[in-house]
């Protein structure tokens, strides 16, 4: 059963599927256009009995898709060929976008902070 994240600073919608107390890594699963985290529990269970040190939580992207039902990183309305490169770059300037760092810190680095082994 897929937990809703409440963290502070964490985006409603986000799902934690499997929190182990001491982890070995933590698996982040990002769902496509028109989709949300809940369509992902399925596959995250799956992968969560494969990994059983890991964390396993499938993050909600934060705008409702302007295509229909569900949810977008951003917008893909006029999106073609041609423009595909210049528009991916502002898809993490997106309006209520979390960002995320440029690399994550190495595992290394983290353990034995957050309960990381």
């Amino acid at each position: 059963m897929a937990t809703p994240l409440t963290a502070a600073g964490q985006g409603p919608g986000d799902l934690i599927v499997q929190a182990p107390d001491v982890a070995d890594g933590l698996l982040l699963l990002f769902h496509g256009v028109g989709s949300s985290a809940e369509d992902m529990v399925a596959l995250a269970q799956v992968l969560a009995r494969q990994l059983p040190c890991h964390w396993v939580v499938c993050v909600r992207s934060p705008q409702p898709c302007d295509l229909g039902a569900g949810w977008q990183w951003f917008s893909v309305r006029g999106v073609d060929e041609a423009n595909r490169p210049a528009l991916n770059g502002g898809a993490c300037r997106a309006p209520g976008h979390r960002s995320f760092p440029d690399r994550a810190d190495p595992l290394p680095h983290s353990r034995g902070r957050q309960g990381i082994r």
